[in-house]
């Protein structure tokens, strides 16, 4: 009671969000709201999309003249400031500075980008984007209204919940800290309630597609879209079971990491254990002597498969293999056919074949042309059916095809609905 007393003549506490120092340094909230506009500058906010990561992701560009640069060449820092507001008043901020000492030579003839990421929740937001010299305190503000829709009929309706309105995306460096974000600690609220006792695995193949093997960009492609789907799957709460992740490479016939995840902890994946299976090694880059032998790179995902979804299994219990990978083509004169093992309610296999699906970028317009949109164009290109889902089917396994964030949100939230009748 005394304690309950004394809260009473505290002050109350300031309100939830993110406060970046830099802002009360630069007296930010004195000129936030004159708009100055001494610098050439401009800024794009393009709608929020669903993101890989199953968040909705915002990208505020900051466009400035090269020439604004160029006259401040030399010390100090040039900086793009971000600050969002919420519906509730709660204020989120972010700056990223330009070293004037490193700028390019040609930079007054460029337009220098900048780009602030942030996954948020649906709603209003006011956005206040600012550019100023840290040295002269030249400064230029922008504020401008948002509505974030959210996902269209959502098959997982109750995935936000918990989240923060506004979660800033850290700058990474580069592969494969990219495709991972280990600087979002933000997690899906992903529940599996089944009538029995569950034991989920969820796999992902390193190997790129043979026609595409040796290649370092077919790796990224595929990492890019199936790294996140492991965070994102990896964060699902099973009351009543269990959940590991590996990763598989099929050339080397081994599983470089594997870790059972447990749900209460602030990490769910060991990152730094996990990126080091990218950074010390190539992994899935095939040698011309791997070539000839592409047969045993199947023949090695067959029986993987089979030794986990075979391994005893306790009674009342459910074993769940999930697999996701790229397409995957194999040269193999000698086609193996595959006798469909017998069904087993017991053990559920699904194989997500995770592609992108190329973009036509339209020819540059001619002087006395008519104009043409200069948008990019997504080719929706039909897949064949790949080597690994004739392995998935033989083993009684279904099979999902997603080639965007949405179709792959349905497709999880489908599996996560057949898994939860179990």
């Amino acid at each position: 009671m005394l304690l309950l007393a004394f809260s009473d003549l505290l002050p109350a506490a300031a309100p939830a969000g993110l406060r970046d120092p830099v802002f009360e340094k630069l007296q930010f909230e004195q000129w936030a709201g004159k708009g100055e506009t001494r610098i050439k500058w401009s800024v794009e906010v393009p709608p929020a999309e669903l993101s890989t990561h199953q968040r909705l992701m915002l990208r505020v560009v900051t466009k400035i003249d090269g020439r604004e640069l160029e006259k401040r060449r030399g010390e100090g820092a040039f900086i793009a400031m971000l600050q969002i507001t919420d519906a509730a008043g709660l204020v989120w901020q972010n700056h990223t500075p330009i070293d004037l000492g490193s700028l390019a030579p040609n930079v007054q003839s460029q337009e220098f980008f900048v780009t602030h990421y942030a996954f948020v929740l649906p709603g209003e937001y006011v956005l206040t984007i600012a550019v100023c010299d840290t040295k002269t305190l030249e400064h230029s503000v922008s504020t401008r209204k948002l509505r974030v829709e959210g996902v269209k009929d959502d098959p997982l309706p109750r995935a936000f919940d918990g989240l923060p309105a506004v979660e800033f995306v850290p700058p990474t460096d580069g592969t494969p800290d990219v495709w991972f974000l280990p600087g979002i600690a933000g997690k899906l609220k992903l529940e599996l309630a089944a009538k029995h006792r569950l034991e989920v695995q969820v796999l992902v193949n390193l190997t790129p597609s043979e026609r595409q093997l040796g290649s370092a960009g077919a790796l990224r492609r595929n990492m890019s879209l199936a790294m996140p789907a492991l965070k994102v799957m990896s964060g699902m709460a099973i009351p009543n079971g269990t959940l590991r992740v590996a990763l598989v490479d099929l050339e080397k016939h081994a599983v470089p990491y594997e870790q059972a995840v447990e749900p209460l902890a602030a990490e769910v994946l060991d990152w730094f254990r996990m990126r080091q299976v990218f950074t010390q090694a190539t992994p899935g880059i095939v040698d011309v002597k791997t070539l000839a032998n592409e047969w045993r790179m199947r023949g090695y995902f067959l029986e993987e498969l089979a030794r986990r979804l075979d391994a005893p299994l306790a009674d009342g219990t459910v074993r769940v293999v999930i697999v996701i990978s790229g397409p995957a083509f194999f040269e193999d004169p000698n086609r193996l056919v595959y006798e469909i093992a017998a069904h087993d309610p017991a053990r559920q296999l699904y194989y997500i074949r995770y592609r992108a699906l190329p973009v036509r970028y339209p020819p540059p317009n001619r002087p006395g042309m008519r104009p043409v949109s200069q948008r990019p164009v997504v080719v929706n290109v039909p897949m064949l059916n790949d080597d690994l889902e004739k392995v998935a089917l033989a083993l009684n396994g279904k099979v999902f095809d997603a080639t965007s964030s949405q179709q792959f949100r349905r497709i999880l939230a489908t599996i996560m609905e057949q898994v939860s009748r179990f």
